[in-house]
């Protein structure tokens, strides 16, 4: 309590406060352990520490009860399922957002997934037309040369022909 003190360590105050409760209550001292509860629950409440208010209201209501003030007992049994039930929820509303956003970036990795098969797909299909062109522009070179070949074969052939006519 004192080092907690010293650094200024307000949760550590009100969870010791809680446990001197717990020894006091121990020890049948209810007087001291409701003086100690409250303390903590008002340094619980100042700095807004719903655990250690849950811990103090069901901690005051064991007491009360111990004490056989039933009302009392019931009043912060009521409080204590208030801040258990409060507690739950914003859990389960701080979960849900992780789950939501974990899903949200779950999909887009998915999505980037996507787009990057269709960059490959387009880039594949891409090289498939270059070389389909290469191909085709091979093609018509080879069937160039070979036309400009027949075409010279042709025509020595012919100029042959010519030669061997008026030779005869």
């Amino acid at each position: 309590m004192k080092i907690k003190k010293e650094i200024g360590d307000k949760r550590g105050i009100a969870m010791s406060y809680n446990s001197l409760t717990v020894l006091y209550k121990e020890l049948k001292q209810f007087k001291l352990a409701i003086t100690y509860l409250n303390k903590a629950l008002v340094i619980a409440q100042e700095i807004r520490s719903k655990d250690e208010i849950k811990n103090a209201y069901l901690y005051l209501s064991e007491i009360n009860s111990l004490m056989n003030n039933y009302k009392g007992a019931y009043e912060y049994l009521q409080l204590y399922s208030e801040i258990k039930d409060t507690i739950f929820n914003e859990e389960s509303s701080r979960q849900m957002a992780e789950m939501q956003t974990k899903y949200e970036s779950e999909k887009k990795e998915n999505q980037i997934k996507l787009l990057e098969k269709d960059k490959e797909k387009q880039e594949a299909e891409s090289k498939r037309q270059r070389l389909f062109l290469w191909l085709v522009a091979i093609a018509a070179v080879a069937v160039m040369v070979i036309a400009v070949v027949i075409f010279r074969s042709l025509r020595i052939t012919k100029r042959q022909k010519l030669v061997i006519e008026k030779q005869k």
